[in-house]
């Protein structure tokens, strides 16, 4: 299954490999077990450089960085283990006196940082356009510091993912832009044989999600969480923090048309009017009004003060808030508060699957893909993206060989500024035991 290339030497015949592939990381990693005689020299030391191919594909270009020796009285084994040649990028602080100008290039950045701290890797832009940062934008992002903080920073604003190929190649993409042909598949009725799934579990969990996003612009007036209910009779639900402006002064114009607005709100629940009127009542001093669909329409005299809100349908309660370093427009507001969300999703909703099959339309599986699931024994039938691949291979002290791939999928919007739940987002919403359960198939 796997075989390593060190120093233009060949290897085969391990004890154990595992390979890991996560599509938000810049370095696959690799742990290999080689059984030796204590009597001879290991002939692979740290810091060799390593290629690792499975089925003769090659899936990483990378170096040793840890060596571990496991001796006892009948065994005598060396752990190999290390990651991709990228490593150096994670391991690189760019120079205090590094500076970017904008308009810029996300693929410039890259490349000047590249520059900066001495590394020589090619770019490959599989995203296509992506739009230009600003010098604000630039500014704000805090600029040095480590090299592949920076990085994420910044791509995480163009909802493009850094990530690397087998070459060692730093490859620029979009999640869900690439789409497998092969199907995951997990029928009670298998009578065609098509089953190519041996167990498979899923987590629908609340835990980490927020029923309110909101996200403040870096030029608001000084804003402040006050958590004590409002005076009056208004209802207002105590897990939604209070805002609170400097300016007490409130304009009645501006005010009556906001309570115009709120009166002709088609809300869908009395807690989500009594929200709205809420934050109106607490906006009105900034003349900044939030309608449905958690947008926010600013008066032809507000202030540079910017606010975005976004909701998650299929979340029950929380509230999170941020205020970004970059001075944001509300749209800008708008799409950091939903990719918060939909870092949640991630977080919360996962879908777990050991397969028999390790090529996939003739090459290994890879993280960053779409694939179609249908497994009736987890009630899963969507179109998923695949967060990480597990390869593990292992001799088997039986003499009985044991070789799994076990990879992770999440919704497709996961990685985007989609606001929409997706097919797999509303599925598993639904879910209940069905879902959470873990099942060898017989």
């Amino acid at each position: 299954m796997f075989s390593m290339r060190v120093n233009d030497v060949d290897y085969t015949g391990f004890v154990s490999v595992k390979f890991i592939d996560i599509v938000e990381n810049l370095c696959n990693t690799f742990d290999i077990s080689c059984a030796v005689s204590e009597d001879n020299d290991f002939p692979i030391k740290r810091g060799d450089k390593i290629e690792l191919y499975l089925y003769d594909k090659k899936v990483l270009t990378g170096s040793v960085e840890t060596l571990i020796v496991n001796a006892s009285e009948d065994d005598y084994t060396v752990n190999v283990s290390g990651r991709d040649a990228t490593k150096s990028i994670l391991k690189s602080d760019l120079s205090p006196s590094f500076r970017v100008k904008g308009p810029v290039t996300l693929l410039n950045i890259i490349e000047k940082c590249l520059k900066n701290i001495k590394q020589n890797f090619t770019v490959i832009n599989e995203a296509g356009t992506i739009k230009e940062f600003t010098n604000k934008e630039i500014v704000s992002a805090d600029v040095g510091g480590n090299t592949w903080e920076l990085w994420k920073k910044l791509s995480e604003k163009r909802q493009v993912i850094i990530s690397k190929n087998a070459e060692a190649q730093i490859v620029l993409k979009r999640a869900g832009t690439n789409k497998y042909s092969k199907k995951l598949i997990r029928l009670k009725n298998d009578s065609n044989s098509e089953n190519n799934i041996v167990s498979s579990s899923g987590q629908n969990s609340d835990a980490n999600r927020r029923k309110y996003y909101y996200v403040v612009g870096q030029e608001n007036v000084a804003v402040k969480r006050d958590d004590a209910p409002p005076s009056g009779n208004d209802l207002h639900d105590p897990n939604i923090p209070s805002l609170t402006t400097e300016q007490d002064s409130v304009d009645d114009d501006n005010l009556a048309v906001l309570n115009e607005a709120l009166r002709n709100s088609k809300s869908g629940s009395e807690l989500e009017r009594a929200i709205d009127k809420q934050i109106a009542d607490e906006f009105a001093a900034n003349k900044i009004l939030k309608s449905k669909e958690s947008d926010l329409i600013g008066f032809s005299n507000t202030r540079e003060q910017r606010i975005g809100v976004v909701t998650d349908d299929l979340s029950i309660d929380g509230v999170y808030w941020e205020k970004t370093k970059l001075p944001s427009s509300k749209s800008d507001c708008e799409d950091i508060a939903q990719r918060k969300l939909n870092q949640s999703r991630v977080e919360s909703i996962s879908y777990t699957c050991q397969v028999v099959d390790f090529i996939a339309d003739d090459e290994p599986w890879e993280s960053g893909y779409l694939v179609d699931v249908n497994d009736e024994f987890c009630d899963v039938r969507s179109e998923m993206e695949i967060v990480s691949v597990e390869y593990d291979s292992d001799a088997g002290g039986d003499g009985d060989p044991k070789e799994t791939c076990t990879m992770v999928l999440t919704i497709p919007d996961a990685y985007s500024d989609n606001g929409n739940a997706s097919d797999a987002d509303k599925q598993i919403s639904v879910f209940g035991d069905k879902f959470n359960r873990d099942e060898t198939l017989v």
